[in-house]
């Protein structure tokens, strides 16, 4: 099964989203954010679903309304003797929603909810999905997370696919199958696993399972080097993955040198970054490759 920790790697996907949520022309989106705030503290379920409904007719292009979406969808779920309401709203937005993230978004609600009532009917709309058009990258991602965790594992690992194959630019893919090699090596396929994951060493994590694999194949100054890049990238995995103690196993004639190894590891010091998508506090999008050659400052936050 794979390490369900990798979920916090996903919702960073969702951070620049989460700007466009909270930033922009501080009047009117402070006022709309409080629009959507105030309907969804309403505790009359029928108010509640009303008054996110103005919402909606009132921006039905916010960013935001997919938090409204989910509310209202989460409202009528919550009245488990209605299922055919919970349907019909569905059936309604994507009647006219377009944007695959937030269709994802709501796909992943009906089979978790699906899940609850009928675990069958969850299973056929999840292998429904895999022969769509969706192309809804994070909705592949959590329907293989979600899968994996039930134990529908050959299931999840097409869901893996998928999300390989729907994936926009290198980062997506790369963490994709990132997830997908994770699982293959839970699935005792270590040698598939490993070479998917060299496929996707752009992703820093994937280093973490082929320095496992490596150290368990007896690789292990490969394995080191895997781990060295893992932790140039992302600190806190040094002492999960006890670097030190595996390089002084390695080197013990060379373990204070391992700082610098990592220090000239760091990705910004000679890997070029991804060529991401991403949108400013306006809403206006931007191509990071754009800027190939500029000084650059990005400010990544969530108001989480």
């Amino acid at each position: 099964m794979i390490n369900r920790r990798h979920v916090g790697t996903v919702v960073l996907l969702m951070i620049l989203v989460f700007m466009g949520c909270m930033g922009g022309k501080e009047k009117s989106d402070l006022y709309i954010m409080e629009e959507l705030e105030a309907a969804s503290s309403i505790e009359i379920t029928a108010k509640r679903i009303e008054r996110l409904k103005i919402f909606l007719n009132n921006h039905p292009e916010h960013m935001c309304r997919e938090f409204a979406y989910k509310k209202i969808f989460d409202t009528l779920a919550e009245d488990s003797g209605q299922p055919e309401k919970v349907m019909a709203f569905f059936d309604e937005v994507m009647g006219t929603e377009k944007d695959p993230a937030v269709r994802g978004t709501l796909y992943f609600k009906k089979f978790t909810y699906l899940w609850s009532v009928d675990s069958t009917e969850a299973v056929d709309l999840a292998t429904s999905l895999l022969e769509s058009d969706e192309k809804g990258f994070r909705l592949f991602v959590y329907l293989g997370f979600d899968l994996d965790y039930r134990g529908r594992h050959e299931l999840a690992g097409e869901m893996f696919r998928k999300a390989i194959d729907v994936g926009n630019g290198s980062f997506e893919k790369s963490f994709a199958g990132m997830l997908y090699g994770e699982f293959l090596s839970g699935q005792g396929k270590e040698d598939l696993a490993l070479e998917l994951l060299k496929k996707s060493a752009d992703n820093v994590f994937a280093g973490k399972q082929i320095g496992k694999i490596l150290w368990e194949k007896g690789e292990r100054k490969n394995a080191i080097e895997s781990y060295i890049n893992l932790v140039a990238g992302v600190p806190g995995e040094r002492g999960e993955v006890k670097l030190d103690s595996l390089y002084a196993i390695v080197y013990p004639d060379n373990a204070g040198e391992l700082d610098e190894k990592i220090l000239e590891s760091r990705i910004g010091h000679k890997t070029l970054l991804h060529g991401s998508r991403f949108v400013d506090t306006e809403g206006k999008y931007y191509n990071l490759s754009d800027y190939k050659g500029k000084k650059l400052v990005i400010s990544a936050w969530s108001p989480t």
